[in-house]
């Protein structure tokens, strides 16, 4: 009978705290994720995972190293405009620092965030930007031959090493004048505070682009939830762990509503307009089961046109870094992301390589049953941080 009455006492106290819907935090990087996905979308029915943390711990990394105009454009890229990068800096190890907290409180959550440093042999680096890298970034250089074949391996045996294995690289060779590679990987794992079970899983039709209809397998359970529901589009959002401040949200637009629609209207202010909406509601839910890998892509036109492109050409002054002459040849990112009954696995990686250069009513009830494209964002509550998001149009898995 104790432990009976020490579950309900749990049960009974976490429902009082999903009873209270909160204003999510304002992340200082909600306008940079929201920007970088749309930029990256561009209209194309076709799967986009990505870990805007990610690529924003790699660059503000990198832009320790930047002076003037180029430090500048970087920083109001990252979305940090009035801000110095002393500020940056702080902002993300503060960020980094409450993930890992969160971490050691919740045996259902496991996050990792690494950095590394490979520099090309003989290119002498600032001292004052190692020491920035190793006091925000926790980082050492590590001096490679990038002339041998081998240093690709090297790199990517680190990708593989800092995801689990979910990621098995990020080059496929090394660009002749490179000089130095930022790297950033993200590992993620998370059990649902309240894990679906297997038995409820059972395949349904799936409505994919184009009016084609497959069998897919739906995870299927009913309970109490923070959920949204507005003319265009249901969401809900679903916790992770014991203490639920990871959350999943899953944003499926109306039947008569493409997921493109739903995608143009993603703006900053909508986000934190639907983020303050989330209020508990009985109902019944089915998500798919599945598995997306985002391969590896180049982020440098997309980062050029959202005010970075100075950082891309010969006119970048990299000073803070280096005395070569030095320019952001490439920045690549690769994601992916697992999700069943247990819970959610997701990993991602970047790389920068700078090259020499120039109120409720108890008995209404909702439903909603993914069975069609939908958007989804793993979120930190305190920090209204966006680790992961993604426009699911084909799930697999």
């Amino acid at each position: 009978m104790k432990g009976k009455s020490v579950l309900f006492l749990v049960l009974l106290l976490l429902s009082f705290t999903e009873c209270v819907a909160l204003a999510q935090a304002r992340s200082p990087y909600t306008d940079f994720a929201l920007n970088l996905f749309a930029q990256l979308y561009e209209g194309r029915e076709e799967n986009i995972l990505l870990s805007p943390w990610s690529v924003a711990l790699a660059l503000g990394m990198t832009a320790n190293g930047a002076c003037g105009v180029t430090q500048m454009s970087m920083l109001q890229t990252l979305g940090f405009p009035a801000a110095s990068i002393t500020a940056l800096n702080e902002e993300n190890q503060k960020l980094v620092e409450k993930l890992r907290e969160l971490e050691k409180e919740d045996p259902g959550i496991e996050i990792r965030i690494t950095h590394a440093l490979f520099v090309k042999e003989g290119i002498p680096l600032k001292t004052s930007f190692l020491r920035t890298a190793q006091d925000y970034y926790d980082v050492h250089p590590e001096f490679i031959d990038f002339t041998n074949p081998s240093a690709v391996e090297t790199i990517n045996r680190w990708v593989r090493e800092k995801t689990e294995g979910k990621i098995e690289g990020i080059l496929e060779r090394l660009d002749p004048d490179a000089i130095l590679v930022l790297l950033n990987a993200v590992f993620f794992q998370g059990a649902w505070s309240v894990p679906f079970d297997e038995q409820n899983t059972r395949s349904i039709p799936f409505h994919f682009p184009g009016g084609v209809t497959r069998e897919h397998p739906t995870m299927f359970q009913s309970g109490w939830y923070q959920y949204l529901a507005t003319d265009d589009f249901q969401a809900v959002r679903l916790p992770y762990g014991e203490k639920g401040r990871l959350k999943m949200y899953l944003f499926l637009p109306r039947p008569e509503v493409p997921l493109s629609s739903f995608l143009a209207r993603l703006t900053s202010e909508n986000w934190h307009n639907w983020m303050r909406g989330f209020a508990r509601k009985k109902g019944r839910i089915g998500v798919p089961r599945f598995t997306l890998s985002y391969g590896t892509v180049d982020l440098k036109k997309v980062l050029s046109r959202m005010g970075m492109e100075v950082a891309f050409s010969p006119r970048a002054d990299f000073g803070n870094l280096t005395d070569e002459p030095a320019f952001i040849k490439n920045v690549f990112h690769r994601t992916m992301l697992k999700v069943n009954e247990k819970g959610t696995e997701a990993a991602a990686t970047t790389a920068v390589v700078v090259a020499k250069g120039m109120s409720q009513e108890p008995e209404e009830t909702f439903e909603m049953i993914i069975d069609r494209p939908f958007f989804l964002a793993i979120v930190e509550e305190d920090s209204g941080l966006i680790l992961f998001m993604g426009a699911v149009f084909s799930p697999e898995g």
